[in-house]
């Protein structure tokens, strides 16, 4: 691919991502309790790093839609869906509380998978990792201190409780390690653009470009089609 071929390819998937996060936002605003939300950025030191490591281009713009979306428009979309005065105030606030975390490696210090010491499923994933091809596709930390292989990753997240709504693979062949996230039922949409060797420029305009998406989301028009259809 040429540079703007990849760049309609990565609005095209971020577009169709947005899209595929719709029915999900509906369905959690029709929940009467929402599930515990947070986000995970692997590959990453903290907020610190995302805000001054170069290689982390568009890390942070997406972590701040992601956030909005999920402590913001989703508890209003929320509010606005149930009958007046059926939410406690202090419910309501502890209800959308949003926990960020991140984790450097895919493996922990005693070389166990991440994933697999995880308590709850995070509503947001995002993976700033090398991906492989071959038969049996993997992620590697950047600098090559872990990895584990994408069958291994989708399904230790499936296997934990919780609900997900996004994953995302900015990396080298997405399309061939999305794979195992997209067949779980229990991953949300999976947002894993092309399917070649990618940059850090690349790996940056693939998250402004979700980012930009996200908060194309309009939630109060989803809120307002559960609401009628209780009614």
């Amino acid at each position: 691919m040429n540079s703007e071929e990849r760049r309609l390819e990565i609005e095209k998937v971020a577009a169709e991502c947005r899209r595929g996060l719709s029915p999900l936002l509906s369905a959690w605003i029709e929940m009467p309790e929402t599930p515990r939300l947070g986000i995970l950025c692997v590959g990453a030191n903290g907020h610190d790093d995302i805000l001054r490591n170069p290689e982390h281009g568009g890390v942070a713009d997406l972590i701040h839609s992601s956030t909005t979306l999920l402590s913001t428009s989703l508890p209003s979309a929320w509010a606005i869906s149930k009958p007046r005065g059926t939410i406690e105030k202090t419910d309501y606030k502890r209800k959308f509380d949003v926990e960020v975390h991140y984790s450097r490696s895919l493996r922990d210090d005693s070389g166990n998978s991440i994933f697999s010491r995880l308590e709850y499923l995070p509503s947001i994933v995002i993976l700033l990792t090398h991906g492989s091809q071959g038969v049996n596709p993997y992620l590697e930390d950047v600098g090559r201190t872990g990895w584990v292989t994408a069958r291994e990753a989708a399904s230790e997240l499936s296997s934990l409780p919780g609900m997900n709504l996004l994953v995302v693979l900015p990396c080298c062949f997405a399309a061939t390690v999305s794979e195992p996230f997209v067949e779980s039922d229990r991953i949300g949409s999976v947002f894993a653009p092309l399917d070649e060797e990618i940059g850090d420029r690349n790996v940056a305009d693939m998250l402004r470009t979700l980012g930009s998406e996200l908060r194309k989301l309009d939630l109060f028009t989803i809120s307002r089609g559960v609401s009628h259809a209780e009614a």
